[in-house]
């Protein structure tokens, strides 16, 4: 998938490159993470760096650093991710905690759908949630994604919702 570099009003949305390696060893870390998304490993800043690496020569995963315009602080990232067992590319966002609330991950979330949106290819994307995940769902569902089903996968139950990027680049 290719998009570029996107700004918004507040945001500068980017590549996740090596730079970041001690923002996302903190991302990672957070309670947040590893309660709603997992526990990655990344315990020092090598480990970021490897984290980095796995994630720039996976096709299949994207990752864009969002950061504050004024100040050039990475705060999250949004990301998007081909998964074995989904049918369209999952869309994720995580923000470090002291960011959240202010709506940094839907500015940042509604620029790259609109992006996506420009890519005839990809005419769906999907975004898969833990049921206690309240924040994530009530941000997907301003965001225009659908409850499609429930899923389990290994031993955790997902939710599924669904949306339609074509919608996005009007």
């Amino acid at each position: 998938m290719t998009i570029g570099d996107i700004q918004t009003p507040r945001l500068a949305i980017g590549e996740l490159t090596a730079h970041y390696a001690g923002f996302i060893h903190e991302l990672l870390n957070t309670p947040e993470w590893i309660r709603f998304i997992g526990d990655s490993q990344v315990k020092s800043i090598d480990d970021a760096n490897q984290y980095i690496d796995k994630i720039r020569r996976n096709p299949a995963i994207h990752y864009w650093v969002l950061e504050l315009k004024a100040e050039s602080v990475p705060i999250g990232i949004v990301s998007v991710v081909k998964r074995d067992y989904l049918a369209h590319p999952d869309l994720g966002f995580a923000l470090l905690p002291r960011y959240g609330k202010r709506g940094y991950a839907h500015e940042a979330t509604s620029a790259v759908l609109q992006e996506m949106g420009k890519q005839p290819s990809r005419p769906l994307v999907l975004a898969t949630v833990l049921e206690e995940n309240h924040h994530s769902i009530h941000l997907l569902t301003k965001l225009g994604f659908r409850y499609d089903q429930p899923m389990v996968v290994g031993a955790e139950k997902l939710l599924i919702y669904s949306y339609s990027v074509a919608r996005a680049e009007h």
